[in-house]
């Protein structure tokens, strides 16, 4: 019937839509430790760059681009700074402990 027909489509486009856009790049984000918003943003960014091939290869150039930017940027600026590797959080900020942090008294 129709209405069967109707029910089954809907339920196909919603599953198909959960895993496409939830699962899936929570998966990929956790195997190539990169957060899945980026994974996301960067699939729709390189598909919007390269077409149909960006969507195949857009999670390998992430990951080229988050190993480059390691690589060429945040190691070299570790080095330069004299911290021994693993100081400076992914969020920027000093580890506790890495270096002189004055800390205002408590009022």
């Amino acid at each position: 019937s129709p209405g069967k027909a109707a029910v089954v489509v809907a339920i196909y486009v919603g599953a198909h839509q959960l895993e496409s856009n939830v699962i899936q790049p929570l998966v990929v984000a956790r195997t190539v430790e990169l957060h899945p918003a980026v994974v996301a943003i960067g699939v729709v960014a390189v598909d919007q760059l390269l077409g149909v091939v960006g969507l195949v290869i857009a999670v390998p150039i992430l990951a080229t681009i988050k190993i480059l930017i390691e690589e060429l940027w945040i190691k070299p600026l570790e080095g330069r700074t004299g911290m021994p590797s693993g100081d400076l959080m992914t969020d920027g900020s000093l580890a506790a402990g890495a270096a002189h942090v004055s800390v205002p008294p408590d009022r």
